[in-house]
């Protein structure tokens, strides 16, 4: 008798032989499936770990910027006075932007 092959009884009750090593196979099948898996969420998890990251940075820097804006206007605010107070010059409303001079404005900084 074969070392390879294995005496098993069918349903019949007679005895066959077959090969041994099958179960070994897809075991490992198995186990090379599970790990290739196993090894993808890993990579899944990472990604969105490293996209979960990057958006709460964005959180913060926007939520930063618009703290930012909010002070600068509070400065703003408190150096113009009241809101019926110009914050440019006059020199907006001159008739010849090509000169240096200003004209068609008697006081320019006002």
């Amino acid at each position: 008798m074969d070392k390879s092959l294995v005496k098993i009884s069918d349903k019949n009750g007679r005895m066959t032989e077959r090969p041994q090593g099958f179960a070994l196979v897809i075991t490992l099948s198995l186990l090379v499936l599970l790990t290739v898996i196993a090894v993808g969420l890993l990579s899944l998890s990472a990604v969105s770990v490293r996209v979960a990251s990057r958006d709460d940075a964005r959180a913060v820097a926007r939520s930063n910027a618009r703290l930012a804006l909010t002070i600068a206007l509070g400065e703003l605010q408190k150096e113009m006075g009241p809101d019926m107070r110009v914050s440019a010059e006059a020199a907006l409303f001159d008739e010849s932007k090509e000169t240096a001079s200003i004209e068609g404005v008697e006081q320019s900084r006002w």
